[in-house]
């Protein structure tokens, strides 16, 4: 990851003339003010009505100044930091997340993950919450979307068979909200069952009806490993993928762990937990997403966890776009020189602060 640098490096050279220089401007004025309070009347008599005038006294304020002029260069080599998140360059992608609906994903890993909810604690908010589901929906709108503003992005849903959602805006939190509450829900497509065979064979087909050769094409599969179909229809997609250079993103979510579907009453209470059919798993079946991987091949296909503490340790920007990314730069001098400006009114008031002090141990006195 980049890290804060300098636009103009070279202008830190001015350092070797103008820090001597104000060492000398202060070694010179001290000499101007000793000679003076010399002049002014006898030591003693001085010192009692003010502050010693010191080259020890006065370190302070030549470091103040010094880190004037110190601060001020460096805003001149002009500091800048890179601006996050990494992105993806503007309409250079096409980007398609491919997410199960079934029933499976009604499973909540992720509760004790979630955020609280109403001034609720996660683990007693009322309802379904931190379900696999929602926490796809949270990946794709605080990590996925993000990174890929500006590009094209469609969303496909699957169960045991598919369905699609083009056109799918990438800036507009509102429309965003209400996609998700009313398109991505559980059971919102066709057939019984899961299999991401079907979610990807929908995504390549949607990618074969835009053909962009000129775009990055990527399939983001949230899947917790549920597959049903054939062999051979698993292979088809993965050569339809492989043929048309599709980068393949696959991100596991679940646990390991037979976790129970919860049901809820309309109040939200719990009212029990979804009986399974004899041979049927809620369990993250990693070992299919891991062969779907290798089958693609790791130089176009990398497989994530979406463990039950919700971190990715992915780059979305990065991973999705390859070399296609831009960092935008956040400039640091205006902050620079407001640190150096604040030290300059500090030492422009130390004569008033040092009055008030030998007053107040004048009376002390």
């Amino acid at each position: 990851m980049e890290s804060l640098h300098l636009a103009r490096p070279d202008v830190l050279m001015w350092l070797l003339a103008v820090l001597p220089a104000t060492i000398a401007f202060w070694f010179f004025g001290f000499r101007m003010r000793k000679a003076a309070r010399d002049r002014f009347g006898e030591e003693r008599l001085v010192n009692r009505n003010t502050a010693p005038l010191t080259v020890k006294s006065e370190l302070l304020v030549l470091a103040g100044w010094l880190s004037v002029v110190g601060l001020l260069v460096f805003a001149a080599a002009g500091p800048v930091a890179p601006a996050a998140p990494t992105t993806a360059k503007s309409g250079t992608l096409q980007v398609i997340a491919v997410t199960d609906v079934s029933q499976s994903m009604r499973a909540e890993d992720y509760r004790s993950a979630m955020p609280p909810k109403d001034g609720l604690d996660p683990q007693v908010v009322p309802g379904p919450y931190g379900t696999r589901l929602d926490m796809v929906k949270i990946v794709i709108t605080k990590e996925v979307l993000p990174a890929v503003a500006g590009n094209e992005f469609e969303i496909v849903l699957y169960m045991g068979n598919s369905t699609s959602y083009p056109d799918f805006p990438t800036d507009d939190l509102q429309v965003l909200k209400w996609i998700f509450d009313n398109w991505v829900r559980i059971g919102n497509a066709p057939g019984g069952g899961s299999d991401y065979v079907e979610g990807l064979k929908e995504a390549v087909a949607s990618f074969k009806r835009s053909p962009n050769q000129n775009m990055e094409r990527v399939i983001v599969l949230f899947s917790d490993g549920g597959y049903s179909g054939t062999p051979e229809e698993l292979q088809k997609v993965i050569d339809e993928i492989k043929n048309l250079n599709i980068r393949l993103v696959i991100v596991g979510v679940g646990t390991p762990e037979n976790v129970p579907i919860p049901e809820y009453s309309a109040s939200g209470e719990l009212t029990g937990y979804k009986k399974l059919k004899e041979g049927q798993s809620t369990a993250l079946l990693e070992q299919n997403l891991i062969a779907l991987r290798d089958a693609v091949g790791a130089d176009k296909a990398e497989y994530v966890l979406l463990g039950p503490d919700a971190k990715l340790n992915i780059n979305w920007a990065r991973t999705l776009a390859g070399s296609k990314t831009e960092q935008r730069e956040n400039p640091l001098d205006g902050y620079v020189i407001m640190a150096a400006l604040a030290i300059l009114l500090v030492l422009s008031l130390r004569g008033s602060v040092s009055g008030l002090f030998t007053s107040f141990r004048k009376r002390r006195q």
